[in-house]
């Protein structure tokens, strides 16, 4: 039932269900549950703009090379206007962002290269 629900969600968001949640939250239903309070924290929970979530959303996942999670952040982005989308391909040494821009861009560079220094770490909370 939480699954038919999850999917109506994405369809109605998206226009279609998204083909990896359905395939993984079918074999592995009990992974949904895991994964709601992470959707519901990133929608609501978090203290972050709009537009700051979507350029770490979309730099993380191109980091991380998922090309289906990129085209889903530029779709949601997209979604909340077009003011959401102007500058999601740059990295934290890209002038167009500003400096608390440039400080989350370049922690989640950081993450992704395997650790977060003391000074980006120390850079990102000044923000």
């Amino acid at each position: 039932m939480l699954l038919r629900l999850f999917n109506w969600l994405m369809r109605r968001r998206l226009g279609k269900e998204m083909t990896p949640a359905r395939v993984i939250y079918t074999r592995l239903p009990g992974l949904l549950w895991r994964t709601l309070p992470m959707y519901h924290l990133l929608e609501r929970g978090l203290g972050l703009e709009r537009s700051l979530r979507h350029l770490i959303e979309v730099r993380v996942s191109v980091l991380n090379g998922c090309t289906f999670c990129e085209d889903l952040h530029r779709a949601n982005a997209a979604l909340e206007g077009p003011e959401q989308t102007p500058a999601l391909d740059g990295t934290s040494r890209d002038e167009r962002y500003d400096a608390r821009q440039r400080a989350a861009l370049r922690y989640v560079e950081e993450i992704a290269q395997g650790g977060v220094s003391d000074a980006g770490f120390e850079q990102l909370r000044s923000q």
